[in-house]
């Protein structure tokens, strides 16, 4: 919709359209190959976009994610058949680079016509705080290392993913849902992603995470994921948390002084502005138009 408003018009999974370029988004087989070399044979600017680092093999994690050479293998080929590569996250942009790829960064966007709710002063106006965290179930796991501080203190928790994970700490769970999202999130005064920063994988995701809550004011203490450091320190709405000691010592802050929450809150939102789908669309209709003027 936002392309369109702009004038350009789009044809989803139709090969045969007649169209300046071909964007392959997330979509790596045999299937999507044959159908890249297709449309450059019909002499179209080919963009592949992926939003995963596949060019480092990590194995699979428990819970069925990783990166395999299978997965190696099928992003080097259509990469470097591809004009340019396109990607939500400067690591992922730099280890293309490191490959020989023509790489572009472009973040993430957040579509505040869908996720337009906001946390507000009153929201924040009471004693006790609730953490959040949203993502797949297999995901939550990611949690353990912070769920003894959080016991600690007595924060309550919400865990929004598409089943209820098993956890070692109490919490509330709330089904995903695209549709209630926009509101379930303001259930939570801060959001909470441990992530691990040991394995490329992790290394590579895209803000999208945060970025989300950080949109609805709501504060974040991330790990340092070059993509969450990235919004977090400009906006200035949260903190990067890298030891336990670090995740404590906000945690702390947040009982001593409350009224930062609200602080965080107001900057969280302004600052996640430019990362909306109206400005960041911008972004590909600049890449567009270069990418057609060097045909």
């Amino acid at each position: 919709p936002y392309l369109e408003e702009k004038g350009i018009h789009s044809r989803i999974n139709d090969f045969s359209a007649e169209s300046d370029i071909a964007i392959f988004v997330r979509w790596q087989d045999d299937q999507a190959y044959r159908r890249l070399k297709e449309q450059k044979d019909r002499k179209k600017v080919i963009i592949f976009d992926q939003c995963v680092n596949y060019f480092d093999v990590t194995g699979m994690y428990s819970g069925n994610y990783g990166v395999t050479s299978e997965h190696r293998d099928q992003i080097l080929r259509m990469a470097h058949l591809s004009d340019i590569f396109t990607c939500p996250s400067e690591f992922i942009k730099k280890r293309a680079s490191q490959e020989g790829i023509q790489s572009h960064y472009i973040p993430e966007s957040i579509d505040l016509k869908h996720f337009k709710n906001n946390k507000t002063k009153e929201n924040f106006n009471k004693k006790s705080f609730k953490a959040i965290w949203s993502g797949q179930q297999v995901k939550a796991q990611e949690l353990n290392d912070v769920l003894p501080l959080l016991r600690e203190r007595n924060f309550h928790l919400i865990v929004i993913s598409e089943k209820k994970p098993e956890l070692s700490y109490p919490f509330e769970h709330i089904p995903w849902s695209y549709y209630t999202f926009p509101k379930t999130i303001l259930k939570g005064d801060f959001c909470i992603s441990p992530r691990k920063t040991n394995n490329s994988y992790d290394l590579g995701h895209s803000h999208l995470k945060v970025g989300i809550f950080l949109a609805h004011g709501i504060p974040a203490l991330a790990s340092p994921i070059p993509s969450y450091v990235e919004v977090i320190e400009k906006s200035k709405g949260g903190k990067i948390c890298d030891y336990s000691s670090e995740w404590a010592s906000a945690l702390d802050d947040i009982i001593i002084n409350p009224g930062s929450l609200w602080e965080w809150s107001q900057l969280a939102k302004k600052g996640m502005e430019a990362y909306s789908t109206e400005n960041v669309v911008q972004e590909y209709i600049k890449l567009f138009q270069q990418l057609l003027d060097s045909k």
